[in-house]
């Protein structure tokens, strides 16, 4: 799916950082997003699993009511948006037309919670487009809801708050389009492609200064002597901003040594990859006549996470848990005690 050049969803974290510029990855939350959106607008269902589809029931339940009796229903409609010279556009997930009423709905399946439709700057985007393309709305509902967090939020705006709102938005535009727009870190620093190199937060963040807001330096610098709220609230963010510039250091070092620079206090070393294969059956086939099936086994890593997953797809529809339940009672001694099995860290709310 293209994105958009400055995209309405990173709005509000440039309203925070102008410099702000989203790192896109296709992650298995990305894909995930892409699959239940697809399953909400085909209304097919089969590649969901107990979890997802309970997700998409609860969308689904949630726009009943909405639907009934609308003129129509849009799913991933294209929104174009006109800001002044600017111009951007959207998906939004679900547009109903009732009269000259509107609902713009959009689903956020992640974890983390977003900024209330009231304040949220790419609903106030999203807005603005619908009232373009449909010009007999005179009122937009737009609904936020958040399946996994079992949280909504919706702000109502009116045809007669347009000129403000694209006002608002089209002034932000023209201070991120600026040449060489200020960078001011912030919160949105933790989601920034361009943290590991920027000046303003390396700078702000390495002279244990304090006064940023919201992203600040702990008064300690030993983590043994903070509390749990600096922990949370000081400390882990600034972490993950600080990795983002730790991997930037490494990775401009690691580029010059292998361009012929020899820093006096380190050296370039290589080590052999990690190197794993995908269709182990066919491997087999390829060396069997070189290694006993016994040692061939003995090499072979077995993914007790892969294991269980293909057992869930396999099993029938609503039966997945069982199928892991009693693959792992077979499995029994085998499998690793929990207490080893399990990774334990931290993740934003």
């Amino acid at each position: 799916m293209s994105h958009a050049k400055i995209s309405p969803s990173s709005l509000n974290y440039r309203k925070q950082c102008r410099s702000y510029e989203p790192t896109h990855t296709d992650n298995a939350a990305a894909q995930e997003g892409t699959l239940l959106h697809a399953a909400i607008e085909t209304k097919f269902y089969d590649a969901l699993d107990a979890e997802q589809m309970d997700l998409v029931d609860k969308c689904l339940r949630f726009l009943k009511p909405m639907e009934e009796g609308a003129a129509k229903v849009h799913s991933e409609l294209k929104v174009n948006i006109k800001l002044g010279r600017h111009t951007t556009f959207g998906t939004a997930d679900v547009v109903i037309e009732k009269g000259d009423l509107g609902y713009l709905v959009d689903f956020k399946f992640g974890r983390n919670s977003v900024p209330d439709a009231g304040e949220n700057l790419q609903a106030m985007a999203y807005a603005v487009g619908v009232f373009d393309a449909f010009p007999k709305l005179q009122e937009i509902q737009v609904w936020f809801l958040l399946p996994r967090r079992d949280e909504t939020s919706h702000c109502t705006l009116s045809r007669k708050d347009l000129p403000r709102v694209r006002k608002t938005l089209e002034t932000l535009y023209d201070e991120v389009t600026q040449p060489s727009p200020p960078r001011t870190p912030s919160s949105a620093c933790q989601y920034c492609n361009l943290a590991g190199d920027c000046a303003a937060l390396t700078g702000s963040a390495l002279s244990l200064q304090q006064g940023l807001d919201p992203l600040v330096i702990p008064e300690t610098a030993m983590p043994s002597e903070m509390t749990p709220e600096v922990l949370d609230t000081v400390a882990l963010p600034l972490a993950r901003v600080l990795d983002k510039w730790c991997d930037s250091v490494k990775r401009r070092a690691t580029e010059l040594a292998i361009n012929g620079h020899e820093f006096d206090h380190h050296k370039l070393v290589s080590r052999a990859k990690a190197v794993s294969i995908n269709d182990v059956e066919c491997a087999y086939e390829q060396v069997k006549d070189m290694v006993p099936l016994d040692g061939f086994l003995r090499a072979t890593k077995l993914s007790v996470a892969q294991l269980r997953s293909v057992a869930k797809q396999s099993a029938p529809r609503g039966k997945g848990k069982a199928a892991v339940e009693e693959l792992n009672k077979r499995l029994g001694t085998l499998l690793p005690d929990d207490e080893d099995s399990q990774t334990r860290y931290l993740r934003k709310k």
